[in-house]
């Protein structure tokens, strides 16, 4: 069955996101653009907690995703991942329980590991499904999109 995830990678001051819908050989991107959200400046206090839960709320009720897939964050230079990303994964889980959506936190290793299938799965490059065969600009959307692809159903 056809699905429509709402694929999300974050860093320490946006979360960039974008829609990927269909089945895993058959992938579709609603969009070839990603669109970002900026973090309230305050994020690490409770009204700025509070702003991104209603933008967040907002983003999954207008979108209406079957399923909401997000890369976690890793490790940065200093083998932390910050805070305010793991801050905004909890937020989006959050959203999801209340939604009722399916939310998976993708590990980057994952995604890399699946991502070196897309090829014999799909038959063509990321690049050629998702961007008409351009180079992606900024280079974070072509994980937007492996991430949601990642979660279609086979």
């Amino acid at each position: 069955m056809p699905a429509k995830v709402l694929a999300i990678i974050s860093d320490s001051k946006k979360l960039r996101y974008g829609i990927v819908g269909g089945v895993q050989s058959k992938p579709v991107a609603h969009s070839s653009k990603t669109s970002t959200i900026d973090f309230p400046a305050e994020i690490d206090s409770g009204s700025g907690l509070c702003a991104m839960l209603k933008t967040l709320t907002a983003l999954v009720a207008s979108e209406a995703p079957t399923q909401v897939a997000v890369l976690r964050s890793g490790k940065g230079q200093h083998n932390t991942s910050g805070t305010t990303r793991p801050i905004v994964e909890a937020l989006i889980q959050i959203v999801c329980e209340q939604a009722p959506v399916t939310c998976s936190l993708i590990h980057p290793a994952t995604l890399r590991a699946k991502e070196k299938k897309f090829g014999s799965i799909v038959m063509q490059s990321p690049e050629a499904v998702f961007n008409g065969n351009n180079a992606f600009r900024p280079q974070e959307a072509r994980d937007v999109f492996l991430t949601g692809w990642k979660d279609l159903p086979e």
